[in-house]
């Protein structure tokens, strides 16, 4: 992962923590590369965590049970489509930035744009989705240091959009089990896949170039964020 890889310069010692890590497709994608730590509060999916990737390490504990021994060693927190699931994401926010060391970043995706907001957001239980402005004002009163912001999924925008909308007209999701979710064919995955592949690029020159004004649109968006010393 390029982007991981810019993000941990200098740091490819210290520790990657993945909260709210899931079954660890992400933990055990950087594990050959960075020492990482996947954690989450659902016994069942770090169960399936370990199963999976038994080369990976998971710990069932929520922010506030990460021991300090691992926070002391953390260069990078990641909190990839986890916040849209909480609550109060400003307490939980909170709650880990109070904890985190000097010098440590936090990279955070959630979905964006209130206008795709449909049945497949009920069913994932997300309790909200995200405007650029939303997401700032998360931080603001956070002492961390905004150093890039990028809506993505830009490519697949116009048709995801039409999906929801569709799907909203006719009180039914567009896959199944109450999600817009399916398997389509290879090639068509194929060819999705590398769309969205294809925006690789610009996220990473976004955070390179250091863009902290939002523009544009996407299904989702990124942030990253810096701990000053």
């Amino acid at each position: 992962m390029p982007l991981i890889d810019d993000v941990m310069q200098n740091h490819s010692e210290d520790l990657v923590v993945d909260i709210g890590c899931g079954t660890g497709g992400t933990v055990a994608a950087l594990t050959s590369k960075y020492r990482c730590l996947g954690v989450d509060a659902s016994e069942l999916a770090i169960n399936s965590a370990r199963d999976r990737y038994p080369e990976s390490s998971f710990e069932c504990v929520d922010v506030t049970g990460i021991a300090d021994s691992v926070l002391s060693e953390t260069s990078l927190f990641l909190l990839m489509d986890v916040l849209e699931h909480i609550e109060d994401d400003h307490l939980f926010l909170s709650g880990l930035v109070d904890r985190m060391r000097p010098g440590s970043k936090i990279l955070v995706t959630v979905p964006a744009k209130k206008s795709l907001w449909s049945q497949h957001d009920v069913t994932a239980q997300h309790v909200r989705r995200y405007e650029a402005d939303d997401l700032l004002m998360l931080f603001a009163d956070q002492p961390l240091e905004l150093q890039a912001i990028k809506y993505f999924n830009s490519r697949l925008y116009p048709l995801i959009w039409l999906a929801r909308a569709v799907g909203r007209m006719s009180g039914h999701t567009l896959g199944s089990e109450g999600t817009d979710l399916a398997n389509p064919p290879k090639l068509l995955n194929n060819f999705l896949e590398h769309i969205f592949a294809g925006e690789r690029h610009a996220v990473r020159a976004a955070v390179e170039k250091g863009n902290v004004v939002p523009q544009g649109y996407g299904v989702s968006l990124l942030a990253l964020l810096h701990l000053p010393t």
